[in-house]
C-alpha cells in the first residue's frame, strides 16, 4: 500500500514527481548515480506514463502534466545512461522537447529539462570516456 492510495490524480502526481528526485541522464563516469535505479526506476517510469495519460484525457492543459512529462523524460534518460539503449535516449529527447515546447513548465523545471536535453542530444559523446588532457594523439603531435 502506498501513501497515495485513494488520493486524487494531483496528489499521486506530486508524489511520483517527488520520488524522481536526484534522477539525471548523466552516465556514471560523469556523476555518481542518484535518484531511483533499476526496478524502482522502471516502476516509476510506468507510473508516470499512466499519470501523464490520465492527465492528457482529463486535464490536458494542467502544468503538472508537463512537469510529469519532463520528469518521465529524465527517468527515461537515466535508464539510457545506465543501460545505453538508444531507444531510451530518443524517447527521453521526445518527452523533454514536448514538455519544454508546451510553455507550461515552471522556469526551474524548464531549465532542468534543458540541462538533461543537452546531455541526451550529445548522446554517445557523453558515454565515451574523455582522454586525459595530457594525452597526446597523432593529430596533436602533427600540430605542435
Amino acid at each position: 500500500m502506498s501513501d497515495t492510495d485513494g488520493a486524487g490524480p494531483r496528489e499521486r502526481a506530486a508524489d511520483a514527481i517527488r520520488r524522481t528526485a536526484g534522477a539525471r541522464a548523466l552516465p556514471a563516469a560523469f556523476a555518481e548515480p542518484a535518484g531511483p535505479h533499476g526496478a524502482e526506476r522502471d516502476a516509476l517510469i510506468s507510473e508516470l506514463g499512466a499519470l501523464v495519460a490520465e492527465f492528457a484525457s482529463g486535464m490536458p492543459d494542467d502544468p503538472l502534466r508537463q512537469t510529469m512529462t519532463a520528469r518521465l523524460g529524465v527517468l527515461t534518460g537515466s535508464r539510457w545512461a545506465a543501460d545505453g539503449e538508444e531507444s531510451d535516449r530518443r524517447e527521453a529527447i521526445r518527452l523533454l522537447r514536448g514538455a519544454r515546447a508546451s510553455g507550461l513548465l515552471a522556469p526551474d523545471d524548464r531549465l532542468a529539462a534543458a540541462r538533461e536535453l543537452v546531455t541526451l542530444l550529445l548522446g554517445p559523446a557523453v558515454r565515451t570516456p574523455w582522454a586525459a588532457p595530457t594525452t597526446r594523439s597523432a593529430w596533436t603531435d602533427s600540430r605542435c
